[in-house]
C-alpha cells in the first residue's frame, strides 16, 4: 500500500478476493471473507483514524504559564520510528498556541515523499482548571507549504485560559 499516510480508499488494496479453491480446513486457509472483511475494516479505520497525538505541557506543576508551550509526546502516522523532532509551538497570547510541522512531505515505507493532508483536530485540556475546555482550528490547507494550526482554551466564562492539553490531528 505505497503512500500511507495519505487517506486510502477500500479499492486501494486491491480487487475484492476470490477463492481460487474451496477452503478445505479454516485453520491453515484463510479464505476470500476473511481477507476481503480485513480489507474493508483497514480503509473504515483509515478514514477515521488520527493522524497525529500530541501531549503538550502548556503550564507548570504549580500552574505558571509556559512560553513556549513544549511537545512533551508525538506520535504520526507517517513516523512509526518516532524520530521525527518535536512540533514547537508559540504561545501568541493567554490560551493560544500555534504550531508548524517542519516540513509538508514525509517518507512513505517504500521512500517515496507523501504530502501530508490534516483534514482537521482537536484538543482536549488537561488542566486542574474548572470549566476549561479546548478546541483547535486549522489554518487553511495549502499543499505547497507546511502545515499549521492553532489551539486556543476559553474557560466556560469566556476568559483565555493557558493548559496542557492532548491533541489529535485527523
Amino acid at each position: 500500500m505505497p503512500g500511507f499516510p495519505a487517506r486510502i480508499a477500500r479499492s486501494s488494496l486491491g480487487p475484492t478476493l476470490q477463492n481460487r479453491y474451496p477452503i478445505k480446513d479454516p485453520r491453515f486457509d484463510i479464505g476470500e471473507e476473511a481477507f476481503n472483511l480485513a480489507w474493508w475494516q483497514i480503509a473504515g479505520m483509515n478514514a477515521v483514524s488520527p493522524r497525529g497525538f500530541l501531549v503538550v505541557d502548556g503550564l507548570t506543576d504549580a500552574g505558571v504559564s509556559v512560553n513556549p508551550p513544549v511537545t512533551t509526546y508525538q506520535a504520526f502516522a507517517w513516523d512509526p520510528e518516532n524520530a521525527m523532532p518535536k512540533i514547537q509551538w508559540t504561545r501568541s497570547g493567554t490560551g493560544i498556541y500555534t504550531f508548524s510541522l517542519p516540513d509538508t512531505q514525509y517518507p512513505d515505507e517504500q521512500g517515496n515523499l507523501i504530502t501530508v493532508e490534516f483534514l482537521g483536530g482537536v484538543a482536549f485540556a488537561q488542566c486542574l482548571s474548572s470549566g476549561t475546555t479546548g478546541s483547535n482550528m486549522l489554518s487553511a490547507f495549502n499543499k505547497t507549504g507546511v502545515r499549521s494550526g492553532r489551539v486556543r482554551f476559553v474557560t466556560t466564562g469566556g476568559v483565555d485560559n493557558d493548559a496542557d492539553f492532548i491533541l489529535l490531528l485527523w
